[in-house]
């Protein structure tokens, strides 16, 4: 069973077809722009074992950036980082969320609702690069 098997398993949750799409276009890197930062979306050989590691940087109330209050830290647990942003901020799945995209700023302990849906994330075809289109 591998990793996304196995977390959907753990969690009743799954993955966006896009996202499964997507992680079968490539082997090394994929990069695409997302409001003005890149956005790396991390290769399948290289997901986290277990679930999220978050946990692993996190160990205080997470705060959330987007709204007033705060999340509990064990929320986290079941979390699935996928890719980041160009500027360190992590991007992550949330299951208790509908798998909606959620980034995470470790350095300040603050998470923020990105979007809803992984294909709200995603541009065109054309304008994501992997080493397959700067090797053509």
């Amino acid at each position: 069973m591998d990793v996304l098997d196995s977390f959907e398993a753990q969690t009743g949750a799954t993955f966006p077809a896009d996202y499964r799409r997507l992680l079968s276009e490539f082997e090394q890197f994929m990069t695409w722009f997302h409001d003005g930062k890149e956005v790396d979306l991390i290769a399948r050989a290289r997901l986290p074992e277990k679930s999220s590691r978050l946990l692993d940087f996190v160990r205080i109330p997470v705060r959330r950036h987007d709204a007033d209050g705060e999340i509990p830290v064990e929320r986290l647990e079941n979390c699935f980082i996928f890719g980041s942003y160009s500027d360190g901020v992590y991007l992550y799945f949330d299951p208790e969320d509908d798998m909606s995209v959620w980034k995470v700023w470790i350095d300040e302990g603050t998470v923020g609702k990105l979007c809803d849906d992984f294909a709200e994330l995603v541009p065109a075809p054309d304008e994501i690069d992997t080493e397959k289109t700067l090797l053509a």
